[in-house]
């Protein structure tokens, strides 16, 4: 019998059923990541998380879907508001007819609960499948859903055989410019920047940091203390690193250590939050996070396409853009929320 209902698990079986969906339909969202049960465990624990935003089809005890959100505040055009992002939906290819019951499920509860609304990314290109759905959907339902701004990925790979024959040549024009660009000093460290790992007396100087980026973007979450403290250092799964100079935090990076998905699973860091005064720290941030990345193991380093990672930023830092587009999404708003096409987000895949 298929019910749907509170996800009950502990974030294994949810792992099982997204790479079994990935490795069935992997051609559809390149480079997305790998969710891992990991991950999943650290959403159900996390101080702000609510067990009803996260559901899952079961047939029986086993399984096959599974939609959640994840709240958060948000400032939005300057206005503080309680929302939520919205992953994860994977719906085992044998019932896909149960996606609309699965999403108008988590819609009911997160109207509920009062959120004004839920962001989230469809990764992959207008043919792909999870493209069609939410197309059909919005189609279907344009109040719950809309279409907001373009937000691929943007990718370094450390290990030339995750690209085809194009992505390496591409790679290593950039690895070459990248390598002529140190060897010119025109990115060499700023004077008197060291870069060390982020501690919990950094927090309020990357709080700052946050604060005044996110002010000139539409959408961006509102971090306090707590919540900044918690992804940063309270995760064992993400690397955090700071660049002092002069005593005082003048940037933050934040590395998610997650596989990717690129027709099979490929060990990958995740750079999710990237903060500093000038261009010219975030490249040494990024340049010093890829080194410590590759010296790990990692096969490749993948960003998302938001104004937290502008192109002359990551394109001298020697990422390049994922072939495949991807867009960012608004659901489930209410009345009040003004969801028109933006570009400037400061966001996190989550």
């Amino acid at each position: 019998m298929v019910e749907i209902r509170t996800y009950d698990g502990d974030g294994s079986d949810f792992a099982e059923l997204c790479l079994r969906i990935r490795k069935q339909e992997g051609e559809e969202e390149k480079w997305s990541p790998l969710w891992d049960a990991a991950y999943l465990r650290r959403q159900i624990e996390a101080p702000a998380a609510d067990r009803e935003l996260m559901v899952g089809a079961y047939d029986g005890e086993r399984l096959i879907g599974s939609f959640f959100a994840v709240p958060y505040m948000f400032d939005v055009r300057g206005e503080t508001l309680a929302g939520t992002f919205s992953t994860c939906l994977m719906i085992d290819p044998a019932f896909r007819g149960l996606t609309p019951y699965v999403i108008e499920k988590l819609r009911r509860r997160h109207r509920d609960n009062g959120y004004a609304f839920s962001l989230g990314f469809v990764m992959g290109g207008p043919n792909s499948g999870p493209h069609q759905c939410w197309t059909g959907y919005a189609k279907a339902y344009p109040k719950n859903f809309q279409f907001i701004t373009d937000a691929g990925y943007w990718i370094r790979a450390f290990d030339p055989s995750v690209l085809d024959e194009a992505g390496r040549a591409e790679q290593a024009r950039a690895n070459a410019e990248l390598g002529a660009r140190l060897q010119s000093g025109a990115d060499a460290a700023p004077a008197g920047i060291g870069v060390r790992a982020c501690r919990h007396d950094d927090l309020g100087d990357c709080l700052e940091l946050l604060k005044a980026q996110n002010a000139r973007a539409d959408w961006s979450i509102r971090w306090d203390r707590d919540s900044l403290g918690q992804y940063l250092i309270g995760s064992g799964k993400t690397d955090a690193l700071v660049a002092e100079r002069n005593g005082s935090v003048a940037g933050v990076i934040g590395l998610h250590w997650l596989s990717v998905w690129n027709e099979r699973e490929i060990r990958g860091v995740v750079i999710d939050m990237l903060a500093a005064g000038d261009d010219l720290i975030r490249r040494h941030l990024l340049q010093e996070a890829c080194t410590r990345a590759r010296q790990e193991g990692a096969q490749v380093a993948t960003a998302l396409r938001s104004s937290m990672f502008r192109a002359r930023t990551v394109i001298p830092s020697g990422f390049l853009p994922a072939p495949d587009p991807g867009r960012l999404v608004v659901l489930f708003a209410d009345e009040s929320i003004e969801a028109s096409a933006s570009d400037s987000f400061e966001l996190m895949l989550r």
